[in-house]
């Protein structure tokens, strides 16, 4: 389910073939090792990170729908749950930043065989 939503998402905003993927396999990824919640939250979780995502510009605020996902949660669940999101931005973030260093290093090895 999220997996879907963020390869839409991702090709909404044009991000190149390589990244599309790179972002589902991580959520893949991450769906299979789970967040460590229960079912119940672990579903509600995963149907925030579609919300989350689902519009480029999404005329609900982000602090009511965090509000209406987690109200209630004690800490340890909402640590966990933010500890999934930020694991997959920060994947996401790195496999940016190889795909970054890959283009400048062609880049700058085109310069140097050119000259």
């Amino acid at each position: 389910m999220v997996e879907a939503k963020i390869k839409k998402f991702a090709e909404v905003c044009d991000l190149s073939n390589n990244m599309i993927a790179r972002s589902s396999y991580i959520i893949k990824l991450l769906e299979t090792v789970s967040s460590g919640l229960p079912e119940k939250k672990h579903n509600k979780l995963t149907t925030y990170m579609c919300k989350i995502v689902s519009k480029l510009n999404n005329s609900e605020p982000f602090g009511d729908q965090i509000i209406e996902t987690f109200e209630g949660w004690p800490v340890e669940d909402i640590s966990r749950s933010m500890k999934y999101i930020g694991t997959y931005f920060h994947l996401l973030n790195q496999a940016e930043c190889i795909i970054i260093k890959k283009q400048c290093f062609l880049f700058s090895g085109f310069i140097a065989c050119s000259i």
